[in-house]
């Protein structure tokens, strides 16, 4: 269903805006001492991003159900489409809440992030279903390309926690 690998990354000094259109530092939103989760996708997908966005979904419920805190981001790969209106709304839609925040920017800053994540496929409707997780304060993060089931998402998170 999904394969997983523990990568390094280098987070690119940008700043995105934010779905409420505040501007941030990626780098300084994922190292704000929480753990993240994170994902690529655009609001006008009809097959994988839908998908990503309901395991968000689901994930937000669960950890915030059990009193655990993780930051969920997604980045659009569609900035000329994908304005901070849009990303509000899209937001909305797939249930969202605070710790849950989209971002897009300038097509050259999301063409840099899709890079140095390794993401990029040419082209918006080339993209493949991916998740990465990160701890707070550890360099590495967990990649994983496919479908995992929210189970799986947590197990992943979980034994992130545990090395």
């Amino acid at each position: 269903n999904y394969t997983g690998t523990r990568e390094l990354y280098e987070v690119p000094p940008v700043t995105l805006i934010s779905q409420d259109g505040e501007e941030v530092a990626l780098a300084a939103a994922i190292d704000e001492g929480k753990d993240v989760m994170m994902n690529f996708i655009f609001t006008s997908c009809t097959t994988i991003c839908p998908v990503l966005s309901a395991s968000f979904d689901e994930v937000d419920q669960r950890m915030e159900s059990r009193g655990q805190e993780i930051d969920l981001i997604s980045i659009s790969i569609d900035p000329e489409y994908d304005t901070r209106e849009r990303l509000a709304a899209y937001a909305e839609r797939v249930g969202a809440d605070e710790s849950w925040r989209f971002f897009t920017g300038e097509r050259d800053t999301i063409l840099l992030l899709q890079k140095a994540f390794d993401t990029y496929r040419g082209n918006k409707m080339n993209h493949v279903p991916l998740t990465f997780i990160k701890r707070a304060g550890v360099r590495e993060w967990a990649r994983l390309e496919g479908f995992p089931s929210v189970e799986e998402l947590l197990l992943e998170y979980q034994n992130l926690q545990e090395q």
